[in-house]
């Protein structure tokens, strides 16, 4: 078997935007797709995996990608094809932190880029970020929704919609999301779009109290709750 060197492990590797289908909002993933990409965003590789997710598939989950537990049964798990995705990726998804979450354990991410904080902070006079949305309202090309190959190609297509309105390159991007910022509006939720300080305090107060949080908002909240 390799050896792995520690500092393998840290040394960022390839950009590589990934995104998972899963059985629940708890984990379990039942498609991953990837693309490698230059900081140019032209793909350089391309894969798409049916999993095991090694537990039942819920009906709200499957409702929304369509795939069954009896599809993937006899697929191989996340684990087993672990070995074939780069190591040491920087990852770039659609809520970054979900897709994080979904892998941890199995694959080896040194940093991640997230493009719905990205579409948050540079995308104006849409209805929403969703994925979906991103692509219909500013008229990126028609993929498959909740396909995870079809939502890696929006992804790409996506990013290199909000690099150009930046001014600065993949790298630097990642970088700045690196460095915790201060949300000026509610990004979620009931309250999503309106001033932090407009947002009840309560409100606030049971949302940081929520796991899972984006670092950026956790930050937020914690300083607001001791103003």
């Amino acid at each position: 078997m390799e050896t792995l060197n520690t500092q393998d492990l840290l040394t960022p590797g390839p950009f590589v935007i990934l995104d998972t289908e899963t059985a629940s909002l708890s984990g379990g993933v039942v498609e991953l797709a990837y693309l490698v990409i230059d900081a140019e965003l032209n793909v350089l590789d391309e894969k798409l995996f049916r999993l095991n997710p090694g537990r039942p598939i819920e009906p709200a989950a499957q409702a929304i990608h369509g795939i069954s537990y009896e599809e993937v049964a006899d697929c191989p798990t996340l684990a087993d094809i672990a070995p074939t995705v780069p190591m040491g990726m920087q990852m770039i998804s659609h809520n970054a932190p979900f897709d994080a979450r979904m892998v941890q354990g199995e694959l080896i991410i040194t940093r991640t880029l997230c493009t719905l904080d990205l579409a948050r902070t540079y995308v104006k006079g849409t209805t929403n970020c969703k994925l979906e949305t991103l692509q219909r309202e500013l008229n990126l090309p028609v993929q498959k929704s909740h396909s995870a190959l079809g939502d890696v190609h929006t992804v790409r297509d996506l990013l290199a919609h909000i690099l150009p309105l930046t001014g600065v390159d993949l790298n630097t991007l990642f970088d700045r999301q690196e460095k915790p910022r201060i949300l000026s509006k509610m990004p979620i939720g009931m309250h999503k779009g309106k001033p932090m300080l407009q947002v009840p305090k309560s409100y606030r107060d049971w949302m940081l109290d929520q796991p899972d949080l984006e670092r950026n908002l956790k930050l937020t909240l914690e300083k607001l709750r001791n103003l």
